[in-house]
């Protein structure tokens, strides 16, 4: 049995997880700032990353939780879907990732047990737009976009324990489509719709990954002890934009008849965050992930929108 503790268990992949993690019998702690209610039959402690940053005084019960974990999975942060990523997005979008990092390593400072597991959530942002170049693990960042610097920054602010965990995971997430997803719900609407069609040229790459490959390759990697490192957690077989709307259209019986939306007109309608979320090309493959013998559940869109529409 295991004793994992999750922060930021409250999104898609959280719930996922949680579920995925009590099928196989192993203990969960949370760390919430809502403190919802939850109906998992886990163990949900109240905190405040901010004040714990700021504070002198450690709070005793998440030191000790800290302190029982095996693993520590962090994907603490606010969401990038909402919003036209104005600068008050921007901010909380980067501080609520430092702040809760920042927090966890002082907490991880605090206990006597430092032999652990440590996921560190990232994004297949961190390596910009890179036209149809095949992007892996060992793939440098490129351009100066917003998120990539984010990414950069949530991996940069779990360098002080680097050396102390037994094992460092980044994980680089691709888009996580799912039927409860609603960033996924949010991108086919508009095929839905029967207004589905290329957006820009079409040709830039989507990495995506379906939700469940997201928890078991999670799990697989807290189960291969040689498992460390940086992985890139999206399909084998990205798309480009274009496919993965002539798929989705496909799956669910739409054609994509509309011509090609130009960017400018999708920053008139959308504003900048089209920069971020739609325009930049990312042919991202999860080489590290196959070379330890993961094997895919989906690995191809077809699939994975059956798995959805079922």
């Amino acid at each position: 049995m295991k004793n994992i503790l999750i922060v930021g268990a409250s999104g898609l992949i959280g719930i996922h997880l949680i579920q995925l993690c009590l099928s196989l019998k192993w203990t969960i702690t949370t760390f919430s700032f809502s403190n919802k209610k939850t109906a998992y039959p886990i163990n949900q402690l109240p905190w405040n990353p901010k004040s714990i940053v700021s504070d002198e005084n450690i709070n005793l019960e998440l030191v000790k939780a800290m302190n029982e974990a095996d693993v520590v999975i962090n994907m603490a942060g606010s969401t990038v879907a909402k919003g036209r990523l104005g600068k008050k997005v921007k901010d909380s979008v980067l501080q609520s990732r430092i702040e809760a990092t920042s927090a966890l390593v002082k907490l991880f400072n605090q206990v006597e047990n430092k032999d652990k597991v440590w996921i560190q959530m990232s994004g297949s942002s961190f390596y910009g737009s890179q036209a149809d170049n095949e992007i892996t693990e060992t793939t440098t960042s490129a351009g100066n976009l917003f998120l990539a610097d984010v990414s950069k920054a949530w991996e940069g602010a779990v360098d002080p324990i680097r050396d102390q965990v037994k094992r460092l995971i980044i994980l680089r997430m691709g888009l996580v489509i799912a039927k409860d997803s609603p960033a996924f719900q949010r991108i086919i609407l508009p095929i839905l719709l029967f207004s589905g069609g290329p957006l820009a040229s079409g040709k830039q790459y989507w990495p995506w990954v379906h939700v469940d490959d997201v928890v078991h390759g999670m799990a697989y990697l807290i189960e291969h002890d040689s498992a460390n490192g940086i992985f890139n957690i999206g399909s084998p077989n990205p798309e480009t934009q274009l496919n993965f709307t002539k798929i989705v259209g496909k799956a669910y019986k739409r054609p994509v008849l509309f011509p090609n939306l130009p960017a400018w007109f999708l920053r008139l309608v959308a504003g900048n965050a089209i920069n971020e979320l739609v325009m930049p090309s990312q042919r991202m493959l999860p080489k590290h992930l196959l070379d330890i013998g993961y094997k895919f559940k989906y690995p191809n869109l077809k699939k994975a929108l059956e798995k959805i529409r079922e």
